[in-house]
């Protein structure tokens, strides 16, 4: 459980689980970790600080996760699972699920995004992030010693601009449509949390998760232009 809940209830996040994971062998959400499935670790971080909504986007496995996940057996209104019938053409399909259900829900404070092989953050990488002043900000990444990490914010705007860029098309790749943003649509935010960089591929991966809970030193955001 989350000692220090962020104060007011927060974005969704969209958490991308379409993968076929061929590399890990099975699902890793279904991995076992500290006496709960992966995906159920992930999704009761997130609502122990107090996130509005859960939205897991499945595709390969999809009928495993939704009877073996506790919570994605047993939806409510902060968790909903959905299936991305072309889970194949990659993560940024699974995404434009993700944003087409939330536009449906009138969202308009933007969604985090965040992949299942990437650990929740510390609760301080969300607030650095939600904290930001927006105005007519698209897209706020986190680094870590310079190098960029998950989770995203998007804003809604950025949202419906993502909807419309066909699958097929080579900057069909969150990344690519970031990189393509000018400084005033972008914030890069520096945060004192490795987990950020974590790209859990393999089983010894989870092992090795550290623990930046307790480590976030006060005063250590940096604005980066």
């Amino acid at each position: 459980m989350i000692e220090h809940r962020i104060k007011s209830e927060r974005p969704p996040v969209i958490i991308l689980a379409g993968g076929e994971s061929k590399r890990f062998g099975s699902p890793k959400g279904l991995i076992s970790f500290e006496n709960k499935f992966w995906i159920d670790h992930q999704i009761q971080t997130l609502l122990d600080m107090n996130f509005s909504r859960c939205v897991v986007i499945l595709g390969a496995q999809a009928e495993m996760y939704q009877a073996t996940s506790s919570f994605l057996k047993h939806q409510n209104a902060k968790i909903t699972s959905l299936v991305n019938p072309d889970f194949s053409k990659g993560p940024f399909s699974s995404l434009q699920v993700g944003i087409e259900f939330l536009i449906g829900l009138k969202q308009s404070s933007g969604t985090f995004v965040l992949p299942i092989d990437v650990p929740v953050p510390s609760i301080e990488t969300f607030e650095a992030i939600v904290n930001v002043k927006r105005n007519n900000v698209k897209a706020i990444t986190p680094s870590f010693f310079g190098q960029g990490g998950h989770p995203i914010w998007i804003s809604s705007s950025f949202m419906n601009h993502l909807l419309q860029v066909p699958l097929n098309a080579p900057e069909a790749r969150l990344d690519l449509q970031i990189k393509a943003l000018n400084s005033e649509e972008l914030i890069r935010i520096a945060v004192n949390d490795s987990k950020i960089l974590l790209n859990l591929n393999y089983r010894k991966d989870f092992k090795d998760i550290p623990d930046t809970a307790n480590r976030f030193e006060e005063g250590g955001i940096v604005y980066l232009q």
